[in-house]
């Protein structure tokens, strides 16, 4: 009876201290989806800072792009005024074939004014001739302009002749022995206001053009309600403390924006992108949605799962290693500590493996919101190994290849040549050093082309530190480049012959006389000037006289050296530089080829034919100046003295008829 009743006793106490064993296990269970909860806030949370952070990058971006398509403009319009300024009609003071030439050259209606240093207006090609003229609007940068003698891009203002607004560029005119001018040329700012057409960035964006005291210039909408006011407080606070960033602010009609704001060192303009508030949290939130809703789903299935291995241990032992097994062929749950009695271990050991294959679905998910979270910028992706792992659409589109060319290759497959070895050493280093990179490069497209690109190359580690892949963002800027160096060809070639103009050529002049003081060579210029150019003109006309000159400009390139320079100064007036010549004669040898050449006659589209000939003058350095601006003006005084003595000639500086 008393073994019986033992045993009795023992059968309840099992069954008791079993039960309490499984309803310990289903509280473990529970804690175990805990760090699934945490990691998915985590993620949330890593999402949500995610979304805003590209946002708010694709905003800059657009600001700077804009704020380099406003200074190309700016470039532009200056690169004209400096060509009116140098008129010979100017310098002549012949105001009324400046205002004839001014209104040829000058596209559009944009308006030329040439004023006094106290802003009276001497001309003004926006009102009829003979009108009254006010003194200028423009007068701080006017000011500006005249008390430093160099050019300046104005604020905003209202045309005192047209009573409407206007920005301008001012480049002073010197005049030795007269009052110097000021030449504006003043901007309609709804020209302006048609650039930001360009920009077009979605729904929910607006952009804005500031001046140098935070007045609206330019608008992407409502530009005339807006025009002339100040930004909003906080903004103008910003822009007084940094050249670019993001802002948190209103618009002046009152719309809550993130803005990015990008300020020109050229002009001293603000571009302002801003994109509204609700628009922005709009799109965080609709990835938010998406990711709570995986996590969520993720969380539920582990939960199921914990609920259906919690009762199958309470039910039995043998229940709960077959949910073990069950979960080894495919179900999800998370790591715990493989200790405890051998059922608990079976599942510890079930739950990690089923962590470590969701950490590889979650690495996965990583690596694509990384490619594809800004579709906006074509983004390469390339492994240690530096072979190209993924590939974005926008990157396919600019570059031509197609993703099966591109996955598995050699990042060089996009080298266009343009850049050198020091180039890529310095890429390298600073990627190696700072883990960043970014500047502009030009890649080769799968058809040959070639296009300009801002790369920015980022250098993604793993926990450990060891390398783990290089995230490249690509932004075509191949109009803003090409536009670049027509603006450059512009400021340092002559339109015509497309010989370099005067500035380019003393830039040359400079750095050959420093070149020769070295070697202990010399140099030689010569003052050239057309013989007959004006008959040529006044009886053929002015396209036979253009002719003329790009005939001239080619055979005084078929005269010189590879290393010399022709330019043309203007006019029928050129310049031969002539560097490291071992004797004197070396130059007159030049100057004589180039009369026999000039004196040929020249063939004009019209069937007739025209003849000139040259007058030249030489000076040499270091024997006859030591200075760029004297050498220059021997050699063309020894022309002058050319043209006394019969013209068709050289002269040397000092010396007599060759």
């Amino acid at each position: 009876m008393r073994k019986a009743w033992q045993a009795e006793w023992q059968a309840i106490t099992n069954r008791l201290a079993g039960t309490a064993r499984y309803s310990r296990l289903g509280w473990l269970l529970c804690l175990a989806l805990l760090p699934g909860v945490a990691v998915g806030c985590v993620f949330i949370a890593m999402l949500y800072v995610n979304g805003r952070t590209q946002a708010e990058q694709e905003a800059l971006l657009a600001a700077r792009s804009m704020s380099q398509v406003f200074d190309a403009e700016v470039a532009t319009r200056m690169a004209r005024i400096e060509a009116l300024a140098a008129s010979p009609a100017l310098a002549a003071d012949d105001l009324e074939a400046f205002r004839r030439h001014a209104v040829a050259v000058t596209p559009g209606n944009a308006p030329v004014v040439l004023a006094d240093a106290r802003g009276q207006q001497l001309l003004n090609t926006s009102v009829p001739q003979g009108t009254h003229l006010p003194r200028s609007a423009a007068a701080e940068a006017l000011a500006q302009v005249a008390a430093t003698g160099k050019s300046a891009v104005s604020g905003l203002f209202v045309g005192a002749a047209s009573g409407k607004p206007h920005v301008a560029m001012l480049w002073p005119v010197s005049r030795p022995g007269k009052e110097p001018l000021v030449l504006i040329q003043g901007v309609p700012v709804e020209q302006l206001d048609a650039k930001f057409a360009h920009l077009r960035p979605g729904s929910g964006w607006v952009a804005a053009l500031l001046d140098q005291n935070g007045k609206t210039i330019a608008r992407s909408m409502s530009p005339d309600r807006f025009r002339g006011q100040r930004t909003v407080p906080d903004m103008l606070a910003a822009l007084a403390l940094h050249d670019e960033g993001m802002q948190a602010t209103t618009t002046l009609d009152g719309v809550p924006v993130f803005a990015a704001f990008s300020r020109s060192r050229e002009t001293g303009w603000t571009v302002l992108v801003g994109v509204h508030r609700q628009a922005m949290l709009a799109r965080v939130f609709g990835s938010l949605a998406w990711a709570g809703g995986l996590v969520a789903a993720a969380l539920l299935a582990g939960a199921g799962l914990a609920w259906r291995l919690h009762r199958g241990a309470l039910h039995a032992l043998h229940g709960l290693i077959d949910a073990g097994w069950r979960s080894e062929r495919g179900e999800q749950g998370v790591r715990v500590a493989v200790s405890g009695p051998r059922e608990l271990a079976q599942l510890a050991s079930q739950f990690n493996r089923m962590q470590h294959a969701r950490e590889q679905a979650q690495h996965a998910l990583q690596l694509a919101a990384s490619v594809f979270g800004a579709t906006s910028e074509g983004i390469l992706i390339v492994s240690a190994q530096m072979r190209i792992i993924e590939v974005n659409r926008a990157f396919l589109e600019m570059s031509g290849y197609s993703r099966e060319e591109l996955l598995g290759s050699s990042p060089r497959i996009l080298q266009s040549g343009r850049q050198d070895a020091a180039f890529y050493a310095h890429m390298w280093s600073c990627l190696n050093e700072k883990g960043n990179w970014e500047g502009q490069i030009w890649d080769r497209r799968r058809d040959g082309s070639l296009f300009a690109a801002y790369l920015s190359i980022s250098r993604v580690n793993g926990p450990d530190g060891a390398l783990l892949h290089y995230v490249s963002l690509f932004t075509d800027i191949t109009e803003q480049r090409l536009h670049q160096e027509e603006v450059e060809l512009l400021a340092y070639r002559d339109p015509l012959t497309h010989l370099p103009n005067r500035r380019l050529m003393q830039d040359r002049l400079r750095q050959a006389m420093a070149g020769v003081a070295r070697n202990g060579a010399m140099l030689a210029v010569c003052s050239l000037d057309l013989d007959g150019f004006k008959a040529v003109n006044d009886q053929c006309g002015h396209d036979a006289g253009d002719e003329v000159l790009v005939a001239v400009a080619t055979r005084l390139q078929q005269v010189v050296r590879a290393n010399d320079t022709v330019a043309r100064l203007g006019g029928d007036e050129f310049v031969l530089l002539l560097v490291d010549l071992p004797r004197r004669l070396d130059a007159q040898d030049i100057a004589r080829r180039t009369l026999e050449l000039i004196a040929m006659p020249i063939p004009l589209a019209s069937g007739r034919s025209a003849s000139v000939s040259a007058s030249i003058g030489i000076a040499y350095f270091p024997m006859d100046a030591a200075d760029p601006a004297e050498l220059l003006r021997l050699s063309d005084s020894a022309m002058y003295q050319a043209k006394r003595r019969g013209r068709n000639c050289f002269v040397l500086h000092g010396a007599e008829l060759a």
